[in-house]
């Protein structure tokens, strides 16, 4: 392993309670061969439980029986971990040894258990840290989850569509943009072929996300006549479905 900047150094305050933080992580592996592998792992936060400044732990529940990780951690114990905060920018590197403990748990790995949620633990993954660093943050694109995301936008209204004239909705689209401002709103996102369709023949599809700053202002925008007009001239004759859900209402909650 190449010098690094917090090599045999225990983890500082901050690096643990970042680790606390965290819903996900990268799990990077590689067999005895050195044959590599990468794995997400995600659970509620602080799922990934610092122990101790030196040790790190998580519980392994049944999950696609390939047991990559598994497997590699009995041959080879080396991992590193990345762990990710996109809207902070921020990135924590830890190079690790991994122990899999199965069986009668010691008391020391109590905490791992407390994150089950009921789910039933097939093993523990303890991780002895042999160094740590924060990385650079130039190239980390900012994401959000969704309560994240939903933090400065009161009322979000998500869209599901199947779309069967595809002039007809992007004249639906020019005709709602100017009168999304004028009630404050804004499109934040506007994807194609987002959800799977099993039915032939294939049925274009987008999936549309809606922000407005309450749910007054999506009601003013819902029964604006101009809406009205747009919606019976280009949206109705160009969409087969239309799927409609609120994620977020005044107070911010994820729906």
């Amino acid at each position: 392993m190449a010098q690094r900047s917090h090599e045999g150094v225990p983890l500082s305050p901050d690096a643990i309670a970042f680790v606390r933080s965290r819903d996900s992580f990268y799990l990077a592996s590689a067999s005895s061969e050195g044959e590599p592998y990468v794995q997400h792992r995600g659970g509620a936060p602080g799922f990934l439980v610092p122990l101790d400044a030196h040790t790190l732990g998580f519980a392994d529940y049944a999950g696609n029986r390939k047991y990559d990780s598994l497997g590699h951690a009995l041959a080879n114990p080396r991992a590193m971990l990345f762990l990710m905060d996109y809207p902070a920018r921020r990135r924590l590197k830890l190079w690790t040894d991994v122990r899999v403990v199965t069986g009668p748990v010691p008391p020391e790995l109590h905490p791992l258990l407390a994150t089950a949620r009921g789910e039933r633990v097939e093993r523990l993954f303890v991780l002895g840290l042999r160094a740590w660093e924060w990385n650079c943050p130039k190239h980390i694109v900012p994401r959000y989850t969704a309560r994240e995301w939903l933090t400065d936008r009161p009322a979000l209204r998500l869209v599901h569509l199947e779309i069967t004239d595809a002039e007809g909705y992007a004249a639906y689209r020019r005709a709602m943009e100017p009168l999304l401002r004028a009630h404050g709103g804004r499109f934040e996102l506007d994807v194609e072929g987002t959800f799977h369709q099993c039915h032939a023949p294939f049925v274009p599809n987008r999936t549309i996300v809606i922000s407005f700053p309450s749910r007054r202002a999506a009601t003013a925008f819902f029964e604006d006549p101009d809406y009205v007009r747009a919606r019976t001239t280009w949206f109705e004759p160009s969409v087969r479905r239309s799927v409609a859900s609120w994620l977020a209402e005044d107070d911010g909650r994820v729906r």
